[in-house]
């Protein structure tokens, strides 16, 4: 009879102990889904290895920041349609800072229908077979973009010149914010 007993009472316990095993599971699945995902005004942003995916207008984008983490970055008012009326636009660069994941966000989600044109806004040994391109060098047709790495962020835009500066982090979460405005989900 005792036998009997300790096998109910195990039989119970192990049923128990799986239970609590199946309810712990799916609330961290669902925890872990809060955080894989997150709501902006009526935009779904979705965390994958690569970043943040953003679906609008049938169109996927991908940010390496999510618009909560954006809210915060200053960054003007750009119209990116007049840069698709030029010819060219030159992406000018500095070889020896690091600006490159800020160039390939940048790239990745605005798309520009002109011709680029890498070039150097610098003169160092590897620009020699490179075009030098600064903001004075713009013109109707002619457009400049100019990546620098710099203890200040800051972004500008005169006369098809636009300037994105900063450290690699505030330079590509100020990238994100102006792709995120361009689009009207900020």
């Amino acid at each position: 009879m005792n036998l009997l007993k300790n096998k109910k009472f195990l039989t119970i316990a192990l049923g128990i102990f799986i239970a609590l095993i199946m309810v712990s599971s799916v609330l961290n699945i669902t925890s872990s889904n809060n955080q894989s995902r997150v709501k902006y005004k009526s935009y779904s942003f979705t965390k994958t290895d690569n970043g943040w995916l953003l679906f609008k207008d049938n169109t996927k984008y991908l940010l390496s920041f999510n618009p909560v983490e954006l809210e915060n970055v200053e960054v003007p008012n750009l119209n990116f349609n007049q840069l698709n009326f030029l010819e060219k636009i030159y992406i000018s660069i500095n070889p020896e800072e690091n600006t490159r994941s800020t160039i390939a966000e940048f790239q990745r989600n605005i798309r520009l229908t002109p011709t680029l044109v890498t070039s150097c806004f610098i003169d160092v040994t590897q620009c020699s077979d490179l075009p030098l391109k600064t903001c004075n060098d713009t013109t109707s047709s002619i457009g400049v973009i100019i990546f620098k790495e710099s203890n200040e962020s800051e972004i500008s835009f005169n006369n098809n010149c636009l300037t994105i500066s900063g450290s690699i982090i505030e330079s590509t979460k100020a990238v994100d914010k102006l792709v995120l405005k361009s689009l009207g989900v900020m």
